[in-house]
């Protein structure tokens, strides 16, 4: 149980909280718990409060007005990721807890065996190769900067308002 900690936070009166984690089960109890505790301070998070089964789990009471930062939309899976998907929706029917780690997973993955299979088993050759590398993947349009993040992935921030995701603006 948290309850000590939350209780300090509660005593410095924080403007915000700030929750950075992916374990949802932590994450709705740390919530419920501020929330008990009369906090009514915004709280931000990332990713969690876009999955309704995430929503479900923490109930609307607790979910409202939670503010996080999540993909701001994901592409309708298509190609091989739509038989990886079809295949993980099967084998886990509630859904992934992160949708974009599924997504990356399979970009990232697929970036590093394209790479390969065009190249060979050249770090250097593969470096190079991913720099110019460009595809439609589970993220949407993907490529990498010449640092090597990735770029084409949209971010947004959202607010749960009625149980539901809004974008802010």
């Amino acid at each position: 149980d948290y309850m000590p900690l939350l209780t300090r936070i509660r005593a410095k009166a924080p403007d915000a909280i700030n929750l950075n984690t992916v374990a949802d089960q932590r994450l709705a109890l740390i919530i419920k718990r501020l929330r008990q505790l009369g906090l009514k301070q915004p709280i931000f998070t990332a990713d969690l409060p876009d999955v309704p089964y995430f929503r479900n789990m923490l109930g609307p009471e607790y979910s409202e007005g939670l503010i996080y930062f999540a993909l701001s939309k994901l592409p309708q899976p298509s190609g091989d990721y739509a038989t990886v998907k079809q295949l993980y929706d099967k084998a886990y029917p509630e859904g992934p807890s992160l949708s974009v780690l599924l997504n990356s997973s399979y970009d990232g993955f697929m970036a590093i065996v394209n790479a390969i299979e065009a190249v060979g088993n050249n770090p250097v050759a593969v470096k190079d190769y991913l720099k110019v590398y460009k595809t439609q993947g589970a993220l949407g349009d993907i490529s990498f900067a010449s640092s090597g993040d990735v770029q084409g992935v949209g971010w947004a921030i959202k607010k749960i308002i009625n149980n539901k995701p809004e974008f802010v603006e």
